[in-house]
């Protein structure tokens, strides 16, 4: 495993030299383009400035973003002042809509980045009816929609109750993922593939694979696409899931060689990282862990799945409103 040593500077917008194992990680939209850039960032003085669009358009290879668990997202917002009470009639100050998921969210970032939508290709299952096209009506200046898949089910919809103390989330199951739901996301691939295959390049360089899978959705799905998408040397690959890992991990593993860049991330929060490793942790989540339990989970994270050493490069570690590790 390999350790960046340096703090992440939102105000100034760059990495900054600290010590050899921790790092601060902005949020997760940031930790994406700082993870991205470390590994064509220039250094000046020191300084590592942040330059997502050199790595993840490399070569003009698209940033593939596998996001296959989206949501609409609406924040209902409580009058100022107020608070959500079970068993209350609540009206709401404004309603706000937007795309939810993981992975929607990088890809919004990247936009918000200034990365053009041809650059950025986002895989995901969108839900039938009206919530499933505003969905696509929030994305279409953001994204390439080559690999997004209509589904029968409908989309399901995540609100957040906004108060002025704290926020309630309401998340909707998502829909089942058919077989030729399946097959076709895969079809859809494979022409994107083939289109490439042609051109002396590869299709894609950068790889992030993000979040949940929607129910119907095969274990080895994310190991799976992995191996159809991640087939440059070079590829930069960043995972934020739990879901599918094994099998994720083990395909990764395989692929590497000795010429293969340094390049590939698992993010996990804290507390994921000790229920994979088996740790009991002291305190509750919000009271982050000690740096006893980390190690320990480290440990046996890399103990319980034996491809993530080979697999990995870094792993980045977030702990709610504490700092992170990478």
């Amino acid at each position: 495993m390999l350790a960046l040593p340096c703090t992440y500077d939102t105000e100034n917008n760059r990495a900054r030299s600290r010590g050899p194992t921790c790092v601060t990680l902005w949020k997760k939209a940031a930790l994406f383009l700082v993870l991205l850039s470390s590994f064509s960032g220039k250094r000046n003085s020191g300084f590592v400035y942040v330059d997502a669009l050199s790595a993840a358009n490399r070569s003009n290879m698209k940033v593939v973003v596998v996001g296959l668990n989206g949501a609409l997202q609406k924040r209902f917002v409580l009058p100022e002042g107020s608070n959500l009470i079970p068993g209350n009639v609540h009206r709401a100050a404004s309603i706000q809509e937007g795309v939810g998921g993981k992975g929607q969210d990088v890809a919004v970032a990247l936009s918000c980045c200034g990365v053009a939508p041809n650059e950025v290709c986002l895989a995901q299952f969108v839900g039938g009816g009206p919530g499933g096209d505003q969905v696509l009506n929030l994305l279409e200046d953001k994204t390439d929609p080559a690999l997004t898949v209509r589904t029968a089910s409908a989309m399901r919809t995540c609100t957040t109750i906004v108060g002025s103390a704290c926020s309630t989330e309401l998340v909707e199951p998502s829909g089942i993922i058919e077989p030729a739901e399946m097959d076709q996301m895969t079809k859809q691939i494979d022409t994107l593939l083939s289109t490439s295959a042609t051109s002396d390049k590869s299709f894609c360089g950068a790889l992030c694979i993000m979040g949940s899978m929607p129910p119907g959705c095969a274990p080895e799905t994310y190991s799976n696409l992995y191996k159809k998408l991640a087939t440059d040397e070079n590829c930069i690959t960043l995972i934020d899931s739990v879901i599918g890992l094994e099998p994720l991990l083990t395909a990764m593993a395989a692929s590497k060689s000795s010429q293969s860049a340094e390049n590939s991330c698992l993010k996990l929060n804290a507390a994921e990282l000790a229920k994979l490793a088996n740790v009991k942790t002291s305190g509750e989540e919000a009271d982050g862990v000690t740096v006893k339990e980390l190690k320990a989970s480290v440990k046996g994270f890399l103990e319980t799945f034996e491809h993530a050493m080979s697999a990995l490069n870094y792993l980045a570690i977030t702990d709610g409103k504490h700092p992170g590790h990478l």
